[in-house]
């Protein structure tokens, strides 16, 4: 993976727009999933705010991982093309994973784990002023 180093915009403290398209050059080129696909807002956030997390895509982590339906997620799972997509549920076994879920752990949704391959980990200024409210 390629590291990149991050500059913030002095006004903010959030990273700057040339960084957050630097992001999206190396890991984000098409946003996919039934409510971001439909959402221009969520399309923006998921794009351009530095307040989410950016994981790389792995098919076990996203399926523990904790999705709110009423809001902008706080984690998107980055992939580098549909067929990465697409392999990963032709190719898999399914039932030896489900095995694994039954023990029933899942991930708060903001949740970064020291195994993760993180893109961006975001500032979670989002969540945190919804959560104020």
């Amino acid at each position: 993976m390629k590291s990149i180093e991050t500059t913030a915009d002095p006004r903010t403290g959030h990273a700057s727009n040339q960084t957050m398209r630097t992001l999206l050059d190396l890991a984000i080129e098409r946003i996919y999933g039934a409510g971001i696909s439909s959402s221009k807002d969520e399309s923006i956030f998921a794009l351009d705010d530095p307040s989410p997390n950016r994981l790389r895509f792995n098919l076990e982590r996203v399926m523990r991982t904790e999705y709110r339906i009423d809001d902008f997620q706080q984690t998107y799972f980055v992939i580098r093309s549909y067929d990465e997509l697409f392999r990963a549920t032709v190719d898999t076994d399914f039932a030896p994973l489900y095995e694994r879920l039954a023990d029933g752990v899942s991930f708060r949704p903001e949740t970064v784990l020291a195994s993760d391959s993180v893109i961006q980990r975001g500032t979670q200024a989002y969540a945190k002023a919804k959560a104020k409210g």
